[in-house]
C-alpha cells in the first residue's frame, strides 16, 4: 500500500484516534440566494443498461459516435452504443461510497487488464442540484489536461438508470490514511503537501477552481502520489485575467475548509484552494483542524470569519 512507503518516524504514523472532520459537503443557496451556474447534461443519448442494446445507423449508413459512450459497428453497418460492462469487469469490492447516491468500485480493462475505479451513479435519485454538481464533474474531469497530481477521468458511460465515470484506480484517500495511521511527520506531510499545492497550480493555470480542497478529495497512489479529484464544484475562468476580473459568488464547499470570504457570501478566486490547501495541511501533522469541528454550524463559520484559531498544544508538540 502507498503509505508503507512514507516514513514512520517520531510525529509520523503512530497512534491512532484520528478525528473524522471532512465528510460534509455544504451548500447555502437558500440563505444567500444564489444557485450553481447553468451547464449542459451529461449527454444527449443515454445507453441502455447492460443487456439492453440500442442501435443507431448514421445518415451514410456507417458509424456515428454517441456524445458520452464508446461505440461499436455491427455487420448491418448500424452502430451499438458499447455500455461499461462491454469494456470492463466491474469487481464487488467497493473502495468509495459517495452521499446516497454514487458507489466507487474496483474494475479491469478487459483488453488491457489495467485495473480502474468506476463510479457509479444512480440517476433515479440525482436531484436537479447533484445532476449539476454530476455533469460538472464530468465536463471538467475531461477537460484537464494529464498531470501526474491530478486524477484522470478516461471514459464517461451512461445508461438508463446510471452515469459510469471510469478512473485512475487509488489505493485510498487522504482521510482514509489519516484515519488509519494518525498525523504525518513533517516530511512526509511536506512532500503530500507539494504535490497537492502543484495539482491546485496547474489546475488553476488551466483556468479552474477547485473550491473543495479536503482529505476526502485527495487520493493517494502507489508510490504515495497524491491526486486531487471530484470537480463536482469546480468553476472555469479565465486565468490571463486578474483575480479581480473572476469573481465567483456561488457559496459552496465543506465548511471546516471553506475559506472567510466564502463562508461570508463575498466575491472571491482561486486563492480559496490555497485556504483549503492550509486547513489539509494541519490536519496532515496534527490529525485536527485549526478550527473546532465540534462548534455549531454558526459559531464554527464566526471563528473562520475572525480568524479564531490556534496553532498550539499538545498536537503541535512535535511540529517544527
Amino acid at each position: 500500500r502507498p503509505f508503507d512507503l512514507l516514513g514512520e518516524s517520531k510525529g509520523g504514523f503512530q497512534g491512532s484516534g484520528a478525528v473524522l472532520v471532512c465528510r460534509e459537503v455544504f451548500w447555502d443557496f437558500p440563505t444567500l440566494g444564489v444557485t450553481m451556474e447553468p451547464i449542459p447534461p451529461v449527454s444527449s443519448t443515454a445507453s441502455p443498461q447492460h443487456g439492453e442494446p440500442v442501435t443507431k445507423t448514421g445518415s451514410d449508413g456507417g458509424i456515428r459516435s454517441g456524445s458520452s459512450c464508446a461505440s461499436r459497428a455491427s455487420s448491418s453497418g448500424q452502430t451499438t452504443l458499447a455500455t461499461v460492462h462491454d469494456k470492463y469487469t466491474l469487481t464487488e469490492q467497493v473502495i468509495g461510497v459517495g452521499p446516497e447516491i454514487s458507489v466507487v468500485k474496483r474494475a479491469v480493462q478487459r483488453h488491457s487488464g489495467k485495473h480502474v475505479a468506476v463510479k457509479t451513479i444512480a440517476k433515479d435519485k440525482c436531484t436537479e442540484r447533484v445532476r449539476v454538481v454530476v455533469t460538472r464533474e464530468v465536463s471538467v474531469g475531461k477537460s484537464l489536461a494529464p498531470h501526474p497530481n491530478i486524477v484522470p477521468i478516461y471514459e464517461v458511460f451512461e445508461s438508463t438508470r446510471s452515469v459510469y465515470l471510469v478512473m485512475e484506480e487509488a489505493d485510498c484517500d487522504l482521510c482514509d490514511l489519516l484515519e488509519e495511521r494518525g498525523p504525518l511527520c513533517e516530511e512526509d506531510a511536506a512532500g503530500l503537501f507539494i504535490q497537492i499545492a502543484t495539482g491546485l497550480d496547474a489546475m488553476h493555470r488551466m483556468g479552474f477552481v477547485h473550491r473543495d480542497v479536503k482529505p476526502e478529495n485527495i487520493l493517494i497512489t502507489n508510490g504515495a502520489m497524491a491526486k486531487i479529484c471530484d470537480f463536482g464544484l469546480c468553476k472555469s475562468f479565465d486565468p490571463a485575467l486578474p483575480d479581480s476580473a473572476n469573481p465567483l459568488k456561488t457559496v459552496c464547499g465543506s465548511r471546516l475548509y471553506m475559506a472567510p470570504e466564502v463562508l461570508l457570501g463575498k466575491p472571491y478566486s482561486k486563492a480559496c484552494d490555497v485556504w483549503g490547501a492550509a486547513i489539509v495541511l494541519c490536519i496532515m501533522l496534527t490529525n485536527a483542524p485549526p478550527f473546532d469541528p465540534a462548534l455549531s454550524p454558526p459559531l464554527l463559520v464566526e471563528a473562520i470569519a475572525s480568524y479564531r484559531y490556534e496553532l498550539a498544544g499538545a498536537a503541535w508538540e512535535d511540529v517544527s
